[in-house]
């Protein structure tokens, strides 16, 4: 994803219940691909259909916990964040599948850093804009198992 040193100033509740994602973050979004779930190594795009395996649940549910509010912080950082993510998941049963998502670079830009994160199954959009909220996000990806790839904002 691409920084954003003002887009993310916001300090109080209302202020993120008012922020918007900036044009340049939507961008970026749909500049990155990302990693499908399972053993398929293939990249996902926002609005493009893809067929996706199941398990019990027909949607999948894209959320990191990298860098809060589209701010880098250290890759250690970073890696404790998710992997609390993933343990806060896992222990209230959902299914949860590695991933990544990584910026498609563009003249001048090599493109923001590779960011893991988790595909999830189980959730609902409700529960996944909760969680987004949660961890600092400003949005995440809805995936059909057969359908368009879609961005979910937080909606603070």
């Amino acid at each position: 994803m691409t920084q954003l040193k003002n887009v993310s100033a916001a300090k109080s509740p209302v202020e993120l219940h008012n922020a918007r994602l900036h044009p340049q973050l939507l961008r970026a979004y749909h500049r990155t691909a990302y990693a499908a779930p399972g053993a398929q190594k293939r990249a996902l795009k926002l609005g493009r259909t893809h067929h996706l395996p199941t398990a019990g649940a027909s949607t999948w549910f894209w959320l990191t916990a990298h860098n809060p509010y589209s701010q880098p912080l250290s890759a250690r950082i970073n890696r404790l964040r998710n992997r609390r993510l993933a343990q806060w998941l896992r222990r209230r049963g959902y299914a949860v599948q590695p991933g990544e998502a990584a910026a498609w670079p563009t003249p001048g830009n090599s493109g923001w850093p590779p960011e893991p994160g988790f595909w999830v199954q189980g959730l609902t959009r409700a529960q996944l804009r909760a969680l987004l909220r949660l961890w600092g996000q400003w949005a995440g990806l809805e995936a059909p198992a057969h359908g368009r790839l879609r961005l979910l904002k937080a909606k603070w």
